[in-house]
């Protein structure tokens, strides 16, 4: 596995990927449109604990949006499972939570502030869940500070190799 790094100008040729996973290297079996973002500052991510989704997408500078990215059986795979985690703990901290609202009882201070920091805490922490599941995070892509190139840390020998004009 090596960094790779591919022109926004190469991405934007008709056909420009091999057929192959970035990740795995292995075939692709789907194409999905994949918008991929620069890196968040460090106090970016304070913001997403926080559950801003939309300030932290304001955040990421430069974007770039490969309309076909090819991922393997594997990748596919990977995003199914965490988007279920990441529902199922989701749902399952508000359940909790609204058990000890309603063990305290709804009308207590106790039971309302449960309720409330529950339903917070059920939204971040799906949110925060969800991030792996996201395509762009399952590449590991990151627009550079200049946004001109797209940086995969981790591909594939093979799709490296596969890759015209990418360094």
């Amino acid at each position: 596995m090596q960094e790779l790094r591919i022109t926004a100008a190469a991405l934007s040729a008709p056909d420009p990927l091999p057929r192959l996973c970035a990740r795995h290297g292995e075939a692709a079996e789907t194409w999905r449109a994949v918008t991929f973002g620069s890196r968040l500052p460090w106090w970016g991510r304070l913001v997403v604990v926080l559950g801003f989704m939309t300030v932290t997408t304001a955040l990421r500078r430069h974007r770039l949006h490969v309309p076909a990215w090819p991922f393997c059986r594997r990748c596919v795979r990977r995003r199914r499972v965490t988007a279920g985690l990441a529902v199922a703990l989701g749902l399952g901290w508000l359940i909790a939570s609204t058990a000890v609202a309603v063990g305290y009882g709804v009308g207590t201070v106790v039971g309302v502030l449960g309720l409330c920091s529950g339903i917070m805490l059920t939204r971040s922490v799906t949110v925060i869940m969800l991030f792996p599941a996201d395509w762009s995070a399952i590449v590991g892509g990151v627009v550079t500070a200049d946004g001109e190139e797209l940086s995969v840390p981790r591909a594939a020998d093979a799709f490296a190799n596969a890759l015209p004009g990418s360094r």
